[in-house]
């Protein structure tokens, strides 16, 4: 979907939420984050064509500006924000001194996200010279040294029956003031709102980070492959394509242009296409594809590749095509900046990232001499 005129492109976290870094008072973090209201649950009425009676759902209301949040049944308890603020604190220490930077909520209020960095897990890939020479003679950039990507905590919850309190992490790249963020969720852990923290959830919690941990390590190889791994145009068009636009690939095929072999599933494959079939066709014929063909999406993530932030670091690299894909969904995708965080940290943004940290993984090995 293309970006909105309402969409704050490139601005960290789509400038929503809010900074909370350094707040210990709860009253202050609340307030700060535009969350110092409750969840007030309202009866509702069934109107008939004769007479009015009273529902067996109960609406559930904003108390600050009376936005309806939800339905649920008379016997549910609503959640209040003051609650889930203090249990992302809780989880925030319990995953291992994690201070909670941002915090807000998206959709209206139904739902609430904070977000940290864990201390001490960071990695940092090699960059051009053209880079640093450009950094060199702009000293007003300083904040940039190297490409950076640092693990992040992830905390969501809401005021929407069925929705838990979460913890998954993230991989985020720090290339600009901007942040241009990448997630790739580890694992996650839920919890029915009205538990407390006990011994068990702890150990769970623990348990997640450990894996948190053994995960980052093997992204920051697959990172590092990725920038190691050099495309021409015709291959970073295939990989683009394959990912968000593969009915082109089809189309190819049923125009007698690439060979029916590259529809066979077995082996490598994305979205039903052999990888390393496709690789081949690509490397052949540089007109693989039709430009006048691809979707608004295709053309972005193929334009942000020479023009997302810090893309001279990496120049002509995998690394570059992978993260033009996770920038566009990060800061552009979206009918509004509010709907397309939502969908970048907790719906098919963050799969249409997994699934190019996939796709990256493929095109690394095949290209490194993996598969022939």
């Amino acid at each position: 979907m293309a970006a909105a005129n309402n969409v704050i492109n490139g601005a960290k976290y789509r400038g929503l939420g809010a900074s909370v870094v350094g707040l210990s008072n709860l009253e202050q973090i609340l307030n700060t984050s535009q969350l110092n209201w409750k969840t007030v649950s309202l009866p509702m009425l069934i109107q008939g064509k004769t007479q009015t009676r009273p529902s067996g759902f109960r609406s559930l209301v904003r108390s600050d500006n009376g936005e309806e949040l939800g339905v649920a049944t008379a016997g549910y308890k609503p959640v209040h924000n003051r609650q889930i603020v203090e249990s992302m604190l809780q989880a925030a220490e319990i995953v291992g001194g994690v201070e909670l930077e941002r915090l807000g909520p998206l959709d209206g209020g139904r739902r609430v996200w904070g977000i940290g960095t864990v201390p001490n897990y960071a990695f940092t890939l090699p960059v051009d010279n053209m880079w640093r020479q450009a950094m060199q003679t702009n000293l007003d950039h300083g904040w940039v040294q190297d490409d950076k990507t640092v693990l992040k905590v992830l905390f969501g919850s809401g005021h929407v029956p069925g929705m838990a309190f979460s913890i998954s992490f993230m991989a985020e790249r720090l290339i600009c003031t901007n942040g241009a963020k990448i997630t790739w969720i580890f694992g996650n852990f839920r919890m029915v709102h009205s538990a407390t923290f006990g011994q068990q959830h702890k150990t769970q919690i623990k348990g997640l980070m450990a894996r948190a941990e053994t995960a980052f390590e093997a992204y920051a190889m697959k990172a590092s492959a990725m920038r190691e791994t050099r495309v021409n145009e015709a291959v970073g068009r295939a990989f683009t394509v394959q990912l968000m636009q593969p009915e082109l690939v089809v189309k190819a095929v049923e125009e007698g242009r690439v060979t029916e072999k590259v529809l066979d599933t077995k082996g490598d494959n994305y979205n039903g296409i052999n990888t390393p079939l496709l690789l081949e066709a690509a490397t052949r014929k540089v007109d693989f594809f039709d430009p006048e063909t691809f979707s608004r999406p295709v053309n972005r993530v193929l334009e942000l590749v020479n023009s997302q932030p810090g893309a001279p670091m990496a120049a002509g690299t995998l690394w570059n095509r992978y993260n033009a894909v996770t920038y566009f969904v990060d800061h552009e995708r979206g009918r509004s900046a509010d709907t397309g965080l939502n969908a970048a940290l907790f719906g098919d943004g963050a799969q249409l990232k997994d699934q190019a940290l996939d796709l990256a993984g493929q095109y690394a090995y095949v290209l490194r001499g993996g598969a022939r």
